[in-house]
């Protein structure tokens, strides 16, 4: 427990910029002669009937903001170094206007991080899988008129919706997806496109995720590697807390996340909450 905490310390307070590290990763899939696609372009490659196959050199980059959004400009300066673009998505917390506005002008994919199942799950102190039912109307309502504010706030289209893990998704056993698995919810939101929909996530060859300190990669898969092999198609996502240093919003984060577990634990409502 202690080594846990450690390195969660570590990994949200004392770890060391990153942008080195993807601009190595970067340079490398471009030496190898990949093709670096957001998440909308790849999937409308797979629907146009363009065959797929083993070998396919693309590299999808999805970045989802948790946190610090401005860290969203590293990522797409570099892409847009190597001549790329990355899929980024906001949470209603990390929705930098500027940033999101600056994304989308320079040719990245910009969406929504979406949370509402778990955002409601906390502020009715449903903390278990059978009170999912009585949620999930609300919760479907609540995505539709967050995402119709953002489009207001932004002026960006947004069609495309990432889900976001949450700690309440994991004690519920469902994941936000659930929101957007009736196709009439997405036609009357305006998605097209959830990012964890078969067309993008069961076509690839190799999927990684960035990881806590002092790990670099989920159980050791490096896309380093699945480069120089020449896999594909390879999807990448990665979140700002794992790339350096950003003391206000992880700590803000943090304690947000111990206060919440506390009150969801016990079946609470937090009825302060309103997201």
């Amino acid at each position: 427990m202690a080594r846990h905490i450690w390195n969660r310390l570590h990994n949200d307070y004392l770890r060391t910029d990153r942008r080195d590290d993807y601009r190595a990763l970067l340079d490398l899939a471009v030496r190898h002669g990949y093709r670096l696609l957001t998440v909308g372009a790849y999937a409308a490659l797979r629907r146009s009937g363009e065959p797929e196959g083993d070998g396919r050199r693309i590299l999808i980059m999805r970045h989802d903001i948790d946190t610090a959004p401005r860290v969203a400009r590293m990522f797409a300066e570099e892409e847009a170094r190597v001549g790329g673009r990355g899929s980024y998505f906001f949470r209603l917390q990390t929705a930098d206007v500027r940033v999101m506005q600056e994304l989308a002008d320079a040719g990245h994919e910009v969406g929504y991080h979406y949370e509402e199942l778990a955002t409601v799950a906390k502020e009715r102190g449903a903390n278990g899988k059978d009170r999912v039912p009585e949620i999930l109307e609300e919760a479907r309502e609540r995505f539709a008129q967050n995402l119709a504010r953002l489009r207001a706030r932004t002026g960006l289209p947004l069609r495309i919706a990432a889900s976001h893990g949450d700690f309440a998704n994991r004690a519920l056993g469902v994941s936000n997806t659930l929101l957007l698995a009736d196709r009439h919810v997405r036609e009357r939101a305006g998605i097209d496109l959830e990012a964890y929909d078969p067309e993008v996530e069961d076509g690839l060859a190799f999927r990684t995720i960035d990881m806590t300190y002092p790990l670099d990669w989920r159980q050791g898969k490096d896309p380093a590697a699945a480069l120089r092999a020449g896999l594909g198609p390879i999807l990448v996502l990665t979140h700002p807390r794992q790339w350096g240093r950003q003391w206000y919003w992880n700590a803000r984060e943090d304690l947000k996340r111990a206060a919440e577990g506390v009150l969801f634990s016990a079946g609470l409502p937090q009825v302060w909450r309103r997201a």
